[in-house]
């Protein structure tokens, strides 16, 4: 037994059979908003793109230390399988040591495979460009240690 087709029934739209793609284009309108949302900075937003001391949110090895009166800070990259240090710097009171790990950015050295990107910039700057860098030790044999000099200390 066959069914035959009606002429109408290719042209009659169903209500339920527009619902599916309603539902859809709403799905990806909010989808959209949310993503913008969270590009500025608004709820629930996964990534902050700027410098602060909080941190980024998310284990991206960005580390920013401030020096304030009452606690100027001194940070020093330490090799751990040596205990040496590599690298030290005594940030100025007013200012911010914004400091960036790169895994893999210096495949020419093996003991120092990773490269290290820092700048210092006045307090409270949200961007800038890291154009020091330096080759570091990998991420298991490398620490960062923060230090507080003596105070106070007075802004230059």
């Amino acid at each position: 037994m066959t069914r035959t087709r009606r002429p109408d029934d290719s042209q009659a739209a169903s209500p339920i059979a527009s619902r599916p793609a309603r539902s859809l284009g709403l799905a990806l309108t909010l989808g959209a908003l949310a993503l913008a949302l969270s590009a500025c900075g608004g709820p629930g937003y996964a990534y902050r793109g700027f410098y602060d001391e909080g941190g980024s949110g998310m284990s991206n090895d960005q580390f920013v230390y401030t020096s304030r009166p009452g606690e100027p800070k001194t940070i020093t990259l330490v090799d751990t399988r040596t205990g040496e240090p590599i690298w030290t710097m005594d940030v100025p009171v007013g200012n911010q040591l914004v400091i960036n790990f790169e895994p893999n950015r210096n495949s020419e050295n093996p003991s120092r495979p990773d490269m290290m990107r820092w700048e210092l910039m006045k307090d409270r700057t949200l961007h800038g460009r890291l154009s020091n860098a330096i080759p570091v030790p990998a991420f298991h044999s490398r620490r960062l240690d923060m230090t507080l000099r003596a105070v106070p200390e007075i802004t230059n």
